[in-house]
C-alpha cells in the first residue's frame, strides 16, 4: 500500500513499516492526531541505514545525512489505491499527480479538503522554487472563497489574512 520513491522505481515499505505508517496516517487525517511526522523505529534498517521520519504533509521521508553539519534527504512516498497495491510496477511519474489540500474542522468529520486545480499548480510551482533553495519560504493565494492566504512551505501552513486563523496544508502524490 505505501510505497517509497527510490529514483528509479516504487519501492514498496516492508509489511510492518506499511502498517505504522498506515495508522498513522488514518490518524493524522481524521484530525484525531495533531502531529504530522511519525519516527521510523527501529532508528536504523537491518543494512545500517538511517530511516528518519514520516512527514504526512509533504508525503516524504526525511532521513538526516549521518555526520556533523550533514544534510538531509527527502524520498518521495505515495499512498497507493488498494487496486494497485498487489502491483510492483505503478507507472512511471506521468500517471502519478500531486494534491494540495489544507486542514478543515475535524469535529465535522472533514480532516483535509483539497485545493482546486488552479491554485495547487500555483502552490506546486512555487514548491518546487522553495525546494531548490530559491530564497521562497511561501506564496500568497486567492482562495475559492474569494480570501486571501498565505501559503508558508516551512511550517506547512495557510494564513487567512484577514482572521489570522491558520490551518495545516499538505502535499501528497497520489496515483
Amino acid at each position: 500500500r505505501w510505497r517509497g520513491d527510490d529514483d528509479e522505481a516504487w519501492a514498496a515499505l516492508d509489511e510492518d513499516t506499511g502498517r505504522r505508517v498506515e495508522d498513522a496516517y488514518q490518524s493524522f487525517v481524521a484530525g484525531e492526531e495533531e502531529r504530522a511526522t511519525l519516527k521510523l523505529e527501529p532508528e536504523a534498517d537491518a543494512d545500517g541505514r538511517p530511516r528518519g521520519r514520516i512527514d504526512f504533509r509533504t508525503m516524504e521521508q526525511v532521513i538526516k545525512s549521518p555526520g556533523a553539519g550533514a544534510g538531509e534527504r527527502r524520498r518521495r512516498l505515495l499512498r497507493a489505491a488498494e487496486a494497485e497495491a498487489n502491483s510492483e510496477d505503478l507507472g512511471d511519474d506521468e500517471e502519478m499527480r500531486i494534491e494540495w489540500g489544507h486542514g478543515q474542522d475535524p469535529v465535522s468529520g472533514h480532516g483535509f479538503a483539497t485545493y482546486g486545480d488552479d491554485t495547487a499548480r500555483i502552490l506546486e510551482e512555487a514548491f518546487a522554487k522553495y525546494q531548490a533553495g530559491e530564497n521562497l519560504k511561501g506564496v500568497m493565494i486567492t482562495g475559492e472563497n474569494a480570501c486571501d492566504y498565505l501559503v508558508d512551505f516551512k511550517e506547512m501552513q495557510q494564513l487567512r489574512l484577514a482572521t489570522r486563523r491558520v490551518r495545516h496544508v499538505y502535499r501528497h502524490s497520489v496515483g
